[in-house]
């Protein structure tokens, strides 16, 4: 603690000096620390404050790592810690942040280690096979997948009968394989979201299984009377299509024709 020594002198004539007072501190004790960031993780850019408690003066030095792997014990050497700015966590990244405090005296605290992960952006949905039409032929395989650059396992919420999922919806991990085997609309809606809660809108996939209308006889016509039936729609048009004189093509009500980019059926039967 702080030690005050007042004292004056007198000499052999009985003259009083002037009183005097010199202040000592005697100090075995190591500095103490606390600091502001007590979540092991946040979804914001943070600013790390380190607060020192001390008789004398004192200094914190650091080293810190932003890739998950362990730092270097911090020496007399190592980076000093400026009260003025903290150390400021404004990336994406694994911070693993060791320090320690020593005072005038050498007095020196044991080094701390604090681990934050910061984590600001949302997961990334993919899928293997883009939205669109494809061939009822076969059966339909979608692979959709989801990454995060920090979470190395965020869940997807996800449905596949057109409702839009929610926290209570069917959920996973990593791949999900879903699969189609008939004629018309599909739908995967799904929004992904991370430890840290950042999250993603709900992003929507159609997927139509269609039959396919094209010219069998390598002319683009239609020479024999078809007809579509509704059992087999949607209809997707591979081809210009000439329907000759003579021939008929039927639709039936409800029967739905897709047509690719500037395709057409041209009737010159009926």
């Amino acid at each position: 603690g702080q030690h005050v020594l007042n004292y004056f002198s007198v000499d052999a004539a009985g003259n009083i000096g002037i009183q005097q007072s010199s202040t000592y501190i005697v100090d075995k004790t190591a500095p103490t620390l606390s600091y502001n960031l007590d979540q092991p993780g946040y979804s914001s850019f943070q600013t790390l404050f380190i607060t020192i408690a001390d008789l004398t003066t004192s200094n914190v030095r650091y080293t810190l790592t932003t890739d998950g792997s362990e730092p270097a014990l911090p020496t007399s050497s190592s980076t000093v810690y400026s009260p003025s700015t903290g150390i400021e966590l404004n990336s994406d990244a694994i911070w693993k942040i060791r320090f320690f405090a020593v005072d005038e005296l050498g007095n020196q605290t044991d080094t701390i280690a604090a681990n934050y992960t910061i984590d600001t952006t949302q997961p990334v949905l993919a899928v293997d096979n883009p939205a669109g039409v494809y061939s009822a032929s076969s059966q339909l395989d979608i692979a959709l997948s989801v990454t995060d650059a920090i979470d190395l396992n965020p869940t997807v919420y996800y449905t596949t009968d057109g409702t839009e999922p929610t926290n209570a919806s069917s959920q996973f991990q990593g791949l999900l394989n879903v699969s189609f085997n008939a004629l018309g609309s599909h739908f995967i809606k799904a929004f992904a979201t991370d430890a840290l809660g950042n999250t993603t809108p709900v992003q929507t996939f159609e997927y139509i299984q269609s039959s396919t209308i094209s010219a069998a006889d390598g002319n683009n016509t239609i020479s024999v009377d078809t007809t579509l039936t509704k059992a087999l729609s949607p209809y997707r048009v591979l081809d210009l299509i000439t329907v000759n004189a003579g021939s008929t093509l039927t639709i039936e009500p409800g029967v739905e024709l897709l047509f690719d980019s500037s395709l057409y059926i041209s009737v010159r039967g009926t």
